[in-house]
């Protein structure tokens, strides 16, 4: 098993890597630097773009070579040729700047899904996004040092400015609709679904957990929500993807690693270190999807952290793992 950089200090927070498949590119987004990075491995090579005006959550290809993105509070559209956005759709009323877009990833029958974070800005009009993410990773340590718990926390209250069981998760059909499937979210993160199609897993980083629930394919609806993994003496879930044995690979931020977990059991099955702390989402990719690519951030290290992680806001390449992943799904529209 080897892991080597790929992309060094590519971005402050790199989240949703999205593996091309038709044309052997790795996509990923800088949400607090607000890009989209488009990696060429045979080139070695990265093309940036950058979003307006707007943080970036996630972006995803669609089938007629279009992005599909999560912006701040809107889902939009990026033509990668010209660079420029359309069908934009507000999510909310633009007054609303307490939440935004926090992560996403398409299903198996092409839709996507994507859900928010929400600050509490109100106490202190000046604080942006990046001060109370900031803030929120620097407290949750501690708190696992202290031995506190999520569920210690009363629902009223909030974490780094960011406000509990405030969020929901969405799901964007091809009629351009949206339907909530989740609320009461505080930091919503990593999806992945079966290979049987029956089963969506899902994270929300303030909970500690993977979720799974029952999942029908054919129109999307979701049911019976409950907990597959306990992951409170591991740190906080990220980003997660699943591969060809239905094994859940899950980022842990302020962790410095990915572990492999069998989702029907809870059961950690082992486990990559990384060299810098925050690990924050991975995918698989490569032409054998034999290779699985992790995304990490160097925005929330101390001056002396990035002194002793160099490789903080880069993307790793982990090969020789002795398993297969699962493609990125695309957007159908």
């Amino acid at each position: 098993m080897s892991i080597t950089v790929v992309c060094k200090k590519a971005g402050y927070l790199l989240e949703g890597p999205h593996w091309d498949d038709t044309n052997n590119l790795l996509y990923f987004v800088d949400i607090l630097g607000k890009a989209i990075n488009k990696w060429d491995p045979v080139r070695d090579t990265i093309e940036k773009y950058d979003v307006p005006d707007q943080s970036i959550g996630a972006a995803v290809l669609t089938d007629r070579n279009n992005m599909l993105l999560a912006l701040t509070r809107r889902i939009a559209f990026l033509d990668w040729r010209t660079k420029k956005l359309f069908d934009i759709q507000e999510v909310e009323d633009e007054t609303n700047t307490k939440n935004r877009f926090n992560d996403g990833k398409c299903d198996p029958a092409g839709r996507f899904w994507a859900g928010k974070v929400c600050f509490n800005l109100s106490t202190n009009p000046s604080m942006d996004t990046q001060t109370s993410l900031v803030m929120l990773h620097r407290i949750i340590p501690v708190l696992f040092k202290l031995g506190v718990a999520a569920s210690t926390m009363g629902p009223e209250e909030e974490l780094g400015g960011v406000l509990r069981e405030q969020g929901q998760l969405y799901c964007y059909h091809k009629d351009r609709s949206l339907t909530v499937h989740a609320d009461k979210i505080s930091i919503s993160n990593g999806l992945a679904w079966s290979s049987c199609r029956k089963f969506m897993y899902y994270i929300d980083s303030m909970k500690y957990t993977v979720d799974v629930f029952d999942f029908d394919l054919e129109s999307g609806q979701t049911s019976n929500r409950r907990v597959a993994i306990d992951m409170k003496s591991e740190g906080i879930p990220d980003g997660m993807c699943i591969d060809a044995e239905d094994m859940l690979w899950v980022a842990v931020f302020n962790g410095g690693k990915v572990i492999r977990y069998n989702p029907k059991t809870g059961e950690k099955l082992s486990e990559l270190k990384f060299p810098t702390l925050n690990t924050t989402s991975c995918c698989w990719g490569g032409p054998n999807y034999d290779e699985l690519y992790v995304t990490s951030a160097e925005h929330f290290l101390t001056e002396q952290q990035l002194k002793e992680q160099p490789t903080g806001g880069s993307v790793f390449r982990v090969t020789g793992l002795g398993v297969k992943g699962t493609k990125s799904d695309i957007y159908n529209e």
